[in-house]
């Protein structure tokens, strides 16, 4: 599920136990060049999701709320870290049933 910071906390709120797992670009730039080159949406709609994310990034290296943090720098390896991470905290649920 994609939420952003406000849909995070709420989602904490009703489940303590929810992993939250932040995934941002190595920079701004990046995610404004990835959003470019998929040619899916309008610039009003890049730049709107742009002003978005920027505020989301600023707000949670200010005040970290997300349990586990990646940088999508390379996508092999930032799919890897999250399939250890899946496995680590599916291991962590079956011992608790």
């Amino acid at each position: 599920m994609v939420v952003d910071r406000s849909g995070a906390k709420e989602i904490f709120a009703n489940y303590s136990l929810a992993v939250l797992i932040w995934i941002e670009p190595p920079s701004i730039r990046d995610l404004e060049s990835r959003l470019k080159m998929r040619g899916k949406d309008t610039p009003t709609t890049i730049q709107t999701r742009m002003n978005k994310a920027t505020v989301e990034m600023e707000e949670e290296r200010e005040q970290q709320f997300y349990t586990h943090h990646f940088i999508n720098d390379d996508f092999e390896k930032t799919v890897k870290e999250l399939c250890d991470l899946f496995k680590k905290e599916l291991g962590k649920a079956t011992q608790k049933t």
